[in-house]
């Protein structure tokens, strides 16, 4: 491991994807991506290194509610971070925080440098303006 945070990005949209992963990355993030929920399972199953899970809402076949739901089943010491363009949904579990899209890259990083330090209670919601 590099000791850099590894964060798997998750999300149907490909240009939301590739900016969100661009974001990251240019403050020194690994970034992993997966472009659905089935898909981001795959991903955890062979990166143990995973710090933070970021996964949109609005998926189909998987929801990003039943991906957070499953991932924290699974391993439980992955941080997880929801995003949408949608107000949040009751679905989410209560304790996952959430970023509402179109989010500035200073929410984004804000709330992933508190997810990877396991304190992202401190910032439970970007709301968009």
């Amino acid at each position: 491991m590099s000791g850099r945070d590894v964060i798997l990005v998750v999300d149907d949209q490909a240009a939301v994807l590739e900016i969100t992963m661009r974001m990251l990355r240019r403050f020194g993030y690994e970034v992993i991506a997966a472009s659905g929920g089935h898909e981001a399972l795959r991903v955890l199953d062979t990166r143990p290194d995973v710090t933070v899970l970021l996964t949109d809402c609005d998926m189909p076949v998987l929801s990003g509610a039943d991906l957070a739901r499953t991932v924290m089943r699974l391993w439980p010491n992955i941080q997880i971070v929801a995003m949408s363009g949608q107000p949040r949904s009751d679905d989410m579990p209560t304790e996952i925080a959430f970023l509402a899209k179109p989010f500035p890259t200073s929410a984004l990083v804000a709330l992933m440098k508190a997810a990877c330090i396991n304190q992202v209670d401190a910032i439970p919601m970007y709301a968009a303006p």
